[in-house]
């Protein structure tokens, strides 16, 4: 695998994952304010 498409894939996943847990966070955070 070339390195820089391994680290464009991994900016991809980590960003996923960053993205999931805002979404995560605000859903939870509702979750005890209501």
């Amino acid at each position: 695998m070339v390195a820089g498409l391994r680290k464009i894939d991994l900016d991809d996943v980590t960003l996923e994952v960053l993205t999931n847990w805002r979404e995560f966070k605000c859903k939870m955070t509702k979750m005890i304010m209501f």
